[in-house]
This record gives C-alpha cells, structure tokens and sequence, in this order.
C-alpha cells in the first residue's frame, strides 16, 4: 500500500510534468515497501491474527502497534475435531487445512490424503466457509454439497466418505455446535492412520479480563499468560488512521530520489567535462535525504524481532 498521496511527492519536483504520473507513482509503491520493511512495520491500520507464546508473566506483548482495537484475545488450545483413517490395507493417511487471502485468514479447504496400494486418494473439501463448497477427488469434477456451519457438520461431510475411502471424523463435546469459521489456520498434515486419531484444535476461551496499552501494543491480564507454545491468540487492529508526517517526507523524498537518478549511471562516480565536474555518492541510503526523513523514519521502526528458544 502506498504511505502517500502522488501529490505528496509530485510537490517536491519543480515543474513536475504530468505526463510522469505513472512513473512517479512507481517509485512511491516502491519507497512504500522498502519503508515498511526497512521499519519491520504496516503503518496502515491493519487486522492481526497472531500465536503467541505464554509468559507465565502478567503481560503480553504483540509484535504490531499501536493498538486501535483488540478483537479478540484467547487461549487454551483444545481439540475440536477428531479425524481418523479406519481402513488398515491404508499405508499412510493424513489431513490438512489452509487459509484463504484475507487478511488474517479464513480456513478454507480440508485436504484428506490417503495412499492404498500404491495409490494415492487426495480428497479436496471447500471452501469450509462457502454458502456452495464443493468435494473435489483426484483432481476430479467438484460435487458441489451443503453449506457447513459447525464441526459437525464438517464431520458428517467427511464420514461421508468413511464406507468408499476410510475416513472418520467425529466433533467432540460441546463443540458439536460451534462455528467452522473460528478455527485457525494453517494446521496439518497431521498424521491419523498410525498413531491412531488426530485433531483439528481451537483456542477456545477468551480471556476474561485484561487491559491494554495501546502505544506500546502491550495486554496486561490479572489473569497471567500461562507458560506454553503459541497457547494464546490475540486478534487486533494495530496501525495508524493517518500516515505520520516524518514518515510520509520520509517517502516522497525516496521516491523522489528514485525518480531523479533515473537517467544516472549507478556505477559513475565522478565525470569531468571542461569546466563543469559532477561526483555521485558512492553508497546512497536513508541519511542521504533531507534532515527529516534521515531522522524521523527511525524513530517509527519497530525493533520487535522473532523469539529463538534453545532447550536442552
């Protein structure tokens, strides 16, 4: 996404001619994105979908900010659905779930895979959240089916095929009823022939109380985040409504500078004609602009960086 208008930009060329409008938007795209990742941050308000790990501390502290809503913050991750191959001639049987293109993700399509023989049975069921999924086999013609609301309804359509392919599927507990669209994903390919079942898991509760501190993107809870592997799951809206001024100079000014060396040789480092000589910098970055973007753009990166356990 571009952090600015074209016009932001445009302004800081004298005589700016409109015949480079899409040249210059070009550049902006590309300043955008290396912004973005140069400050490990989308400055636009964005929706999150994000696994962390428990504490055992009072606080969390979620890799975007600052915060404008939490939507939901959950943990206990607890078995929802239980699949299984029963054919034993099967040699191997598996299933897995994927997302869609949204923004955080929706689940999208179940894959049951199964080898019997020496041949392979893949069983394609989705999209999960469609008013029309379909059963797709062996990269056959799609069977279009009910719509799917709760797991168990996801589980009769795989039982569906338990007589011809094998394959069980059972909701469990109190979980018969609730919605497919909250399961989150990626999760597979779980093995469910020779370790006996495998499941579809959900965070099931949410956190009964907590407050957040939205500059810094910190969840406080009375309730503690209990030690453990990616047990909570916090979905939240983090960004900014209006792109800060040091960050949008920021932009125009790369993108500008972009714009202006295009007609320059990278590799040239210095030339001299009669009276007239020209030097080019040798290795161009941030501090090479203007005073408010070499010092205002770090002061919006997120210094944030992935966790790496070791474990004896």
């Amino acid at each position: 996404m571009a952090l600015i208008a074209l016009a932001r930009a445009t302004e800081l060329v004298p005589n700016f001619p409109s015949s480079d409008n899409g040249v210059m938007q070009d550049c902006i795209n590309a300043a955008s994105d290396v912004i973005e990742r140069w400050c490990n941050r989308t400055f636009a308000v964005t929706t999150y979908d994000e696994l962390y790990d428990g504490t055992g501390a009072m606080n969390l502290l979620l890799n975007n900010y600052p915060i404008t809503q939490v939507l939901r913050a959950s943990f206990n991750p607890i078995n929802v659905l239980q699949i299984h191959m029963t054919d034993m001639i099967t040699s191997r049987a598996s299933w897995r779930l994927d997302g869609d293109t949204n923004t955080p993700p929706n689940p999208n399509n179940l894959y049951l895979v199964s080898l019997k023989n020496g041949s392979e049975t893949d069983i394609t069921i989705g999209p999960l959240t469609s008013s029309s999924p379909t059963v797709t086999i062996n990269n056959g013609s799609p069977t279009t089916i009910s719509q799917m609301f709760t797991y168990s309804d996801l589980a009769n359509v795989i039982n569906t095929y338990g007589s011809t392919y094998g394959w069980s599927a059972l909701a469990l507990g109190i979980y018969t009823t609730w919605p497919i669209f909250e399961l989150r994903p990626p999760q597979g390919a779980f093995e469910s022939r020779w370790f006996g079942v495998s499941y579809a898991k959900l965070h099931s509760w949410n956190l009964m109380d907590f407050e957040y501190n939205p500059d810094i993107g910190e969840i406080v809870s009375p309730m503690g985040f209990a030690f453990g592997y990616r047990n909570y799951r916090v979905v939240y809206q983090a960004g900014y409504a209006t792109i800060p001024n040091p960050v949008q100079q920021a932009c125009a000014a790369l993108a500008v500078s972009v714009y202006n060396s295009r007609a320059v040789n990278a590799n040239l480092a210095s030339e001299n004609l009669g009276g007239y000589s020209y030097g080019n910098i040798a290795e161009k970055n941030f501090h090479s602009l203007d005073i408010v973007s070499r010092y205002g753009l770090p002061l919006y990166k997120n210094h944030r960086v992935a966790k790496f356990k070791i474990t004896m």
